[in-house]
């Protein structure tokens, strides 16, 4: 049977569902069945080339424990949106490279540094939501060869070094109906009374 869901994370499985492995780069590169990539709460660092070329992987969740996403740990997947934690404080070069269905990030953290290439190529990234001050560090080629479209939004009530653009590109506000759900930390929208 091939694998298409996998639990990732450092500790001894609490059910027979759970699949361990050991936090090690190329994990899972070019693992072409994986679909969904749940990533445990011991982890902290998804190290590099973790999961390369998983050409079909389209949905991950990161536990708030992660700290760090490795140098190319999901290039060339299939991710359609995803959701940065706020324990987060380093995307590191090419972590998202080329993932060409990639239309939508969240990033929590304001402390934040983006590096070289972080989602270079990411052709049809239009919307990047930043849910706290102006990031730390985000390098002026991280969206390299992205989409034109790309915008990035941010919440009015963290104004902290926000401009009308960052690196080229137009900052709007999040409409005040996007409101942000439980520990979960993905954005719902919500009619408001």
């Amino acid at each position: 049977m091939a694998l298409t869901t996998f639990y990732y994370s450092d500790r001894a499985p609490t059910t027979s569902a759970d699949t361990i492995i050991t936090n090690t780069s190329r994990a899972f590169g070019t693992t072409a069945t994986l679909i969904k990539v749940d990533i445990g709460d011991t982890v902290t660092r998804v190290e590099s080339q973790a999961f390369l070329n998983c050409f079909n992987l389209t949905n991950i969740n990161i536990s708030n424990s992660v700290n760090s996403i490795g140098n190319q740990a999901f290039s060339n997947c299939g991710i359609r949106n995803i959701v940065i934690p706020n324990n987060v404080t380093s995307i590191e070069s090419f972590a998202f490279e080329s993932c060409d269905n990639l239309t939508s990030v969240t990033i929590f953290n304001s402390a934040i540094n983006l590096a070289i290439y972080a989602f270079e190529s990411s052709s049809n990234l239009i919307r990047v939501n930043f849910l706290g001050n102006v990031p730390t560090n985000i390098n002026a080629d991280a969206f390299l060869n992205g989409s034109q479209n790309l915008k990035f939004y941010r919440k009015k009530n963290f104004v902290t070094g926000w401009t009308s653009t960052l690196n080229g590109k137009p900052v709007v506000l999040i409409s005040d109906n996007v409101v942000k759900s439980g520990g979960s930390g993905k954005l719902t929208t919500k009619k408001r009374n």
